[in-house]
């Protein structure tokens, strides 16, 4: 695959635009045709559950192995399907495409079975990226509603919200198992830092101290000899406080 490709290259991301738009039988034209490659296996299918859903229709996967696939409409006799074949290490090529339905476009499916939790949180996933961004379980049971005419139950919505939050931040695990790097780092990049990480008999986290060595040092030279201290309470997995102490400026 060194040289240049003369098919289009899809993946997961091309998919996450194209679910987030509204959904209109009048102008709905599918992305899947014959020549189109893909990074994987999954990557295909991603691309083909969209497909299913912004044209209202459910397929079933008919063969499936490391090396071929073949996907077929849900409604028998309609001859629409996609086969595709392993090219490279992990491609995916399409080799053959029936794009004509002939089944009722219209047919919908509260229970869609190509609207999966992991379909739904790679869909939405952009809007959780920034840290500021409230988008809770029901906002995204009315976004599917809304581009898709289906209804999906909450418990779906929570957990494609949850996938997507760990897709983006890694697990509440990963981030107390990293804090002793952390503190390194931060002690190196900013002389005079002082960390302390408080465990109990059991190894397990109980706080964390951290004092930037750049606020000691401003504290010391240029702010009033005021300090206010305020909590917040934390909404992760495990909870908890956290404490921040201000100081004022010499102005």
């Amino acid at each position: 695959m060194g040289e240049h490709n003369q098919y289009n290259v899809a993946g997961v991301n091309d998919g996450e635009a194209y679910l987030d738009t509204r959904y209109s039988r009048s102008d709905w034209n599918p992305k899947i045709q014959v020549g189109q490659i893909f990074s994987s296996k999954g990557a295909l299918l991603t691309e083909l559950r969209l497909t299913a859903l912004r044209g209202h229709f459910e397929f079933k996967v008919q063969f499936s192995c490391t090396k071929r696939l073949l996907v077929v409409c849900c409604q028998h006799p309609c001859p629409w399907r996609v086969r595709a074949s392993r090219i490279g290490e992990y491609n995916f090529m399409i080799v053959r495409c029936t794009a004509v339905h002939e089944c009722d476009l219209r047919f919908v499916n509260d229970n869609h079975r190509q609207a999966t939790v992991t379909l739904v949180a790679t869909s939405f996933k952009r809007k959780l990226k920034e840290s500021w961004t409230i988008y809770t379980p029901s906002d995204i049971m009315r976004d599917v509603k809304h581009n898709f005419g289906l209804t999906i139950h909450y418990s779906k919505a929570w957990k494609a919200r949850e996938l997507a939050l760990l897709s983006i931040r890694g697990s509440a695990e990963e981030a107390y198992y990293i804090l002793l790097a952390y503190c390194y780092e931060l002690k190196h990049m900013n002389p005079g830092t002082k960390t302390h990480i408080q465990t109990d008999e059991n190894n397990h986290f109980v706080y964390l101290f951290m004092a930037v060595g750049a606020c000691i040092r401003g504290f010391r030279s240029s702010v009033c000899p005021m300090i206010a201290v305020d909590a917040t309470k934390l909404k992760s997995k495990y909870k908890g406080v956290m404490f921040v102490a201000n100081a004022f400026d010499g102005n």
